[in-house]
Order: C-alpha cells, then structure tokens, then sequence
C-alpha cells in the first residue's frame, strides 16, 4: 500500500512538472482592448513580429457551428492557440452562445490572409471570415 502512494507521488510530480514547462499562450481577450472582435470579411489589421494577437469571434458550438482556421498563407503569422468562452447564461439555460478567441503571433515581416469558416462541416457553411495582416519588424 505504500509503495502504491510513493509511486502516485512519483507519477503526479512527474506530470506536474511536464505541465510547467509546457508554456502555451492564453487569450487575453477579457482584458486586451486591442483584440479585435467580430472584424467584418476584409478587415486589415497589422502587428509586429513576435508580437501576439486575439481574434475573437462570436460562437455558438451548441447549433453545430464552429469557426475554424481554413487558409494562412505565408508563414507569416502563426496560430498558437483556440479557445471557447461561454457567455454567463442563467442556471439551466441550454444552447447559450459564447465568443470563440484565436490567438495568433506575427513571425514574419509580410501580408498574409486568415480565412476562417463559421461550419458544420465543408457542405454547411455559414459564414466566412478573411482577414489581412500587415506584419512589420
């Protein structure tokens, strides 16, 4: 029995410190005012290299729907991250929607064009998002 609770000790430690070397970027979309939110298709925008930015844009996953990432041309921003946050919805509310957050980082001086889709799948598309980044050094 206590070889069993060394052993557990062993492998959480082990795991604890895979995840603290593990470093991958968090939206900051509670608090960045300058993500940018909803852009409408065609939007510009520019960033520096290294530098990161948060598309946020607004989701509902309970229909079916989900904006993924379709084109990224380039090489000259990269995505780092995808996450869902829920709106506050009252207790027992089912189907509430919610704003999902990209997080990208400019690795290249250059233009590249982010196509996103709002979809169920390829034949059930709902929406579609292109956005132009202007990157500079």
């Amino acid at each position: 029995m206590k070889a069993a609770h060394v052993l557990m000790g062993v492998v959480f430690m082990a795991i604890s410190s895979c995840a603290e070397s593990m470093v991958v970027p968090t939206p900051t979309e509670q608090t960045d005012a300058d993500a940018i939110r909803d852009p409408a298709p065609g939007t510009r925008t520019e960033s520096r290299v290294e530098e990161t930015f948060d598309l946020v844009l607004t989701s509902n996953p309970t229909t079916g729907y989900y904006w993924i990432v379709l084109g990224n041309d380039g090489g000259i921003v990269e995505l780092k991250s995808e996450t869902y946050i829920a709106d506050p919805a009252p207790e027992g509310l089912v189907g509430s929607g919610g704003k999902q957050v990209f997080v990208f980082e400019a690795v290249a001086p250059g233009e590249a064009d982010l196509v996103l889709s709002y979809q169920r799948s390829e034949d059930d598309v709902a929406d579609t998002l292109n956005l132009r980044v202007e990157v500079t050094e």
